[in-house]
């Protein structure tokens, strides 16, 4: 991948947080995201909108697959 963004219900699915590859290849960043209520995301690879299958999914109230 040569690009990552994380966007979620906390950013309102804008792509406001791009993620940085690390000196050993690995995608990363800190977002601070409120707590107080369940937050949706999912991660925009090189264009293409996935999920992480080794986390939490939930479908949201459209059927969207994403993670929690």
């Amino acid at each position: 991948a040569s690009e990552v963004y994380v966007t979620g219900t906390f950013d309102n699915w804008g792509k406001t947080h791009k993620l940085y590859k690390n000196s050993k290849g690995v995608f990363q960043k800190f977002v601070e995201i409120p707590t107080s209520h369940k937050i949706y995301y999912k991660f925009v690879v090189d264009g293409n909108w996935v999920t992480n299958h080794t986390a939490p999914q939930e479908a949201d109230d459209s059927g969207n697959l994403n993670n929690v």
